[in-house]
Order: C-alpha cells, then structure tokens, then sequence
C-alpha cells in the first residue's frame, strides 16, 4: 500500500468475492453472516487518507473481522447470533474498535472499516444457532469448528481476512484456533476493555481476543 502496488479498495473487493464464492456458496463454510455496505466507500476514504500522507496506524485500510457479539456504531446488527436482538443496531461502536474491528461467535461474519485506521470484514460468525446457522469447518466441512467464535476462526483459516477477532467467556477463542488451524490470542481476563460486548459472565468474559493468521 505504501509502494501504490496495492489499494485498500482493491483488497477490500478481494476478500469480498472470496467470500461470496467460498462462504455462502462453494464449499459454503458459513462463517460471515454480513457485509458491510459501507466497506468499498471506507476503503476509498482510506486510500485518499494515505495518499495525502495521513496513514493512521499499521492497520490504516486493512480489512478484518469482527465477532457478532461486539458493538459497531453503524449499519450492521450486532446481535451476538440471535434473532431477538437483530433489528436494534448498536448506537456506537465498542471500545475494542479504538484498537481495531469486530467479529462474532460460532455467528457469521461482516465487513466494516473503523475509524480510518482498518476495515472489519465483520464477522458475524455462525456456530450452530440463530443467525446465521452452523459455521463449517474449513480443512473439513462435516468436522467440528469449535466454540462460539467458530466463525471467527472458520474465517482467517478460510482467508476471508488477515485479521478476526472474537470473545471468550470459556474456550471460544482458544478451541476454534486450534481446531481450525490458527494463531488464537486470548488476552488475561479483564486486561481488555469489554465495554460494547455482549456479555455472559463478568468474572470469565475476555474482550477482542484476535485470531491472526494460519498456521
């Protein structure tokens, strides 16, 4: 991107078509419940922002994604895999988007940009209830993804970002890296802000862990 050999639009198109052609039909790995329709217009904002030598961060356009259960102050829902909260948007975005972008739990996955400094492909990751469905596995589909960022998982072993990031309140983010071959990051508990997550236990809950890259 520094070079110009690379634009934040251009990749921000590439992950989009993987995932149309891999996620919801080929193989259908089910990990993004929903797109961003603002993600190309950020990824454009973002490469006008480099080019007049504004670069906010090592993230700066790069797309990643987010967990289902982490707020994000747009058009997407966050509804943490259920049907009983779609409909009411968060009306502003975690804290955890200061930092970077969101992702959901064994949900489906969404594509976003925060704040000029990243795009979150926002994962609303699917894991077997409500929305979005039961995510797959990517090395093999009738085998088990693992947790409720399963979805988060699914999709940075599936390419469909370099970046997710999901929750954990016990195993969500460490079972589905290893069982779908990545780099799994579980901050210490209460280390990270968890304001803006939709929570389970106040005492195990671990905010915007990130699964990074495949092994």
């Amino acid at each position: 991107m520094a070079s110009g050999k690379l634009s934040s639009v251009k990749l921000t198109k590439e992950y989009i078509a993987r995932i149309q052609a891999l996620d919801q039909s080929g193989p259908n790995v089910n990990a993004v419940i929903e797109l961003n329709p603002d993600a190309l217009a950020m990824a454009k904002h973002a490469d006008d922002l480099r080019k007049h030598g504004q670069v906010l961060g090592p993230l700066h356009g790069i797309p990643v994604l987010l967990k289902d259960n982490i707020g994000t102050g747009d058009k997407m829902q966050t509804s943490a895999g259920s049907f009983a909260l779609v409909g009411t948007p968060a009306q502003e975005d975690s804290t955890s988007l200061l930092i970077c972008a969101p992702v959901a739990p064994s949900f489906s996955a969404r594509l976003i940009c925060r704040n000029g400094r990243t795009f979150v492909l926002s994962s609303r990751l699917a894991a077997g209830r409500g929305r979005g469905g039961q995510t797959n596995n990517p090395y093999g589909l009738n085998r088990n993804p693992c947790g409720s960022s399963s979805g988060s998982g699914a999709a940075a072993s599936a390419n469909f970002a370099a970046v997710s990031f999901g929750s954990e309140t016990d195993g969500s983010i460490v079972c589905p890296g290893n069982a779908n071959g990545v780099a799994a990051l579980k901050p210490t508990v209460g280390l990270t802000s968890r304001a803006g997550v939709v929570p389970i236990s106040h005492t195990q809950d671990t905010g915007w862990p990130s699964r990074a890259y495949r092994c």
